[in-house]
């Protein structure tokens, strides 16, 4: 990394990721209908940027991430299957060492809790139905020494269904809401766990942590803290 920031010739908004197997593999793949690979997947990372749950991995963003104190940074991950070229879900670093992979279909909570989502949809499956949500989020990250304090205010549409719900019927709609707020804190906390587990912090609760207490060491703490929810709304 350290070649790569001292190179004038590499800009600080060029985009990183990480390869799923050979790099020279993705990298060298001969197809008619991309007659340039960089181009090709820096247009899919980009499109992944703008509409759906992946944050920027640019060289800037990974750099801040990497150096700051109570935050680790994430790389997307690039994977081919044939003659298809996708992102794979993210890989969480710990220093220059990925550590864990986040999937692609929980990307969603990681940026839930990371960043602002003006829009975007998800597909949650419930015991009731197969929906797909069109959602905008308001977030806001408290802590107060311990326990974290995590508040969530989503505001959604549902798109799809794959059962015939009435949804305009209170009791019906109203039931909907409550297990989509149970899915996604549950989904939330499963990742939180796993975070946790691995004692690492992609979300930047350590850097939220030491903000508002000085001289306490976040890392020694992060598997003992408790993080609350609120339900989403």
């Amino acid at each position: 990394m350290i070649c790569l920031l001292r190179d004038p010739q590499i800009g600080s908004g060029v985009y990183l990721s990480v390869a799923s197997g050979q790099s020279n593999n993705i990298l060298t793949r001969k197809n008619p209908e991309v007659s340039k690979i960089g181009k090709y997947l820096s247009l899919l990372i980009q499109h992944n940027v703008t509409t759906g749950f992946l944050l920027p991995p640019t060289l800037q963003a990974f750099t801040h991430d990497y150096y700051i104190v109570g935050k680790d940074p994430t790389l997307p991950i690039i994977e081919q299957k044939k003659d298809d070229i996708k992102l794979n879900g993210v890989a969480v670093f710990k220093e220059d060492r990925m550590v864990m992979k986040v999937d692609q279909d929980k990307l969603f909570y990681l940026k839930l809790m990371s960043a602002p989502v003006k829009s975007g949809n998800v597909e949650l499956a419930l015991s009731e139905a197969v929906i797909t949500l069109d959602h905008r989020k308001v977030n806001n990250l408290n802590v107060v020494i311990a326990p974290f304090n995590l508040y969530e205010g989503l505001k959604a549409s549902v798109l799809d269904m794959s059962e015939q719900l009435s949804l305009t019927e209170p009791a019906v709609s109203n039931r909907l809401s409550l297990i989509i707020e149970q899915k996604i804190e549950n989904e939330m906390m499963v990742l939180i766990q796993r975070l946790q587990e691995e004692t690492v912090d992609p979300i930047g609760f350590g850097s939220k942590y030491r903000a508002f207490v000085r001289g306490k060491t976040f890392l020694m703490r992060y598997g003992e803290i408790n993080i609350l929810r609120q339900a989403l709304r």
